[in-house]
Parts: C-alpha cells; sequence; structure tokens
C-alpha cells in the first residue's frame, strides 16, 4: 500500500508544480499585454491631447485550456465614426507566445509575440510576411484601418 501512497503524492506533486507553471505562464502573459497596451496609448497620447482621437480602455475575460479563466486589457479607438479594437486572442498560439487583434469595419491585423522578434504584425487576411511591430507600422495601420 505504501508504493501507491508514494506514487499519488508524487503524482499529486507534479500537478500542483504543472499549475504553479501555468499561473506564471497567464501572469506573464497579462502584463505583456498591459505593457503593449501601455504602448499603444504613449504613442497616441499626441493625438488624444489634440483631441484628433479618443481610446477608450475595456477588459475582456478570455479562456484558454491550462491557463483557465482570466480577465485582460482591451483598446478601442475612436476617430469619427471608425472604432479600431484592440483586443487579445490568448497567451497559447502555435509558433508564438501570444496574439493581439487589431481590427475596424475596413480590416485586420494579427499581432503575435515572438521569443527572438518580439512584437510583430500582418494583415489578417493576406498571406505575407511578419514586419516588426514598432510605432511608424502602427501609424499606418490607424491610416489603413480608419
Amino acid at each position: 500500500m505504501s508504493d501507491l501512497s508514494d506514487f499519488l503524492r508524487k503524482k499529486q506533486q507534479d500537478y500542483e508544480q504543472e499549475q504553479m507553471n501555468w499561473q506564471n505562464v497567464k501572469e506573464q502573459w497579462q502584463q505583456q499585454v498591459r505593457e503593449f497596451m501601455d504602448q499603444i496609448n504613449s504613442w497616441l497620447k499626441p493625438l488624444v491631447q489634440e483631441q484628433l482621437l479618443n481610446v477608450q480602455e475595456g477588459e475582456i475575460c478570455l479562456d484558454e485550456e491550462h491557463i483557465g479563466s482570466y480577465a485582460t486589457s482591451t483598446l478601442e479607438i475612436v476617430i469619427g465614426g471608425e472604432r479600431i479594437k484592440i483586443q487579445p486572442v490568448g497567451r497559447l498560439i502555435i509558433g508564438a507566445l501570444g496574439r493581439i487583434d487589431i481590427s475596424s469595419s475596413k480590416g485586420s491585423y494579427i499581432v503575435l509575440y515572438h521569443e527572438q522578434q518580439g512584437w510583430i504584425y500582418r494583415n489578417a487576411h493576406r498571406r505575407e510576411p511578419f514586419t516588426v511591430f514598432n510605432e511608424n507600422n502602427f501609424m499606418e495601420l490607424i491610416r489603413e484601418l480608419a
């Protein structure tokens, strides 16, 4: 009986360790999303101050396998009658460490967090290579989506 007890204790410890690891993954992803949204806000701040656009912060609840349910930040950029949504899709993405979509009625973009390259993006409807996501590229996206 003690062999079975030892085996079950080990299984329980392994399970608890795995749950702690997934919790860390979730918390790191939530932090990356916050930093991404803060960066977008800082790029847009001069335009908000000039009252050329409005940025509305929000929150979405996502549910992913292993990670579970969690709340994370969203942004909505309002330019006249057009709304550009910036919304996380999830952390568990094949080939990346997370995905955020930027979309409006005029189109959409996929933004991935890549381990070596950082944030990269491409048009969601074209099979083109991903490009580094930076302030200049983001401003071009705004022109296209507004």
